[in-house]
């Protein structure tokens, strides 16, 4: 762990405002793509709900709607922090001995880990909502084969 924050301590150092903007508005993209992923999720989420739950899933089905709303939430704001911290780099390219350099670096410290924190959580998410609807949709088609018409 010691060795991956010195090298993200090196990184910062060598690093030019331009390019932490650069790497900045990449995260912003991401968020985006990821706020039409939760819509996706929650969709999803919403139009097997009453399969979902058929099955004895409704513990879990109200977990996992309400961990996606904790998700939204926490995309909100990593978004809004990633917006505010573009006006920082902003300030800082037209302002290059600007005294704010190791504040807006540090900044950019907690940005890029909250970023990797979200989408480990959200990846995980995903991949459980996946799951859950992937099982009640087979089951679904399994019923439906073994129905006489």
């Amino acid at each position: 762990m010691e060795l991956k924050t010195k090298a993200k301590n090196n990184y910062l150092l060598h690093s030019s405002s331009e390019d932490l903007y650069a790497r900045t508005e990449h995260w912003k993209s991401d968020v985006e793509f990821y706020r039409d992923e939760s819509r996706f999720l929650r969709t999803l989420i919403d139009k097997y709900f009453i399969w979902l739950i058929k099955d004895g899933n409704i513990v879990k089905v109200q977990s996992l709607s309400n961990e996606l709303t904790q998700i939204i939430q926490l995309k909100k704001e990593l978004y809004k922090n990633i917006t505010k911290h573009l006006m920082h780099l902003e300030g800082l390219i037209e302002n290059p001995f600007s005294q704010d350099e190791q504040k807006v670096k540090n900044e950019h410290l907690i940005i890029e880990d909250e970023f990797a924190e979200f989408v480990k959580k959200f990846k995980l998410l995903k991949r459980e909502i996946f799951a859950i609807t992937e099982h009640v949709i087979e089951d679904e088609k399994v019923r439906h084969l073994l129905t006489p018409l």
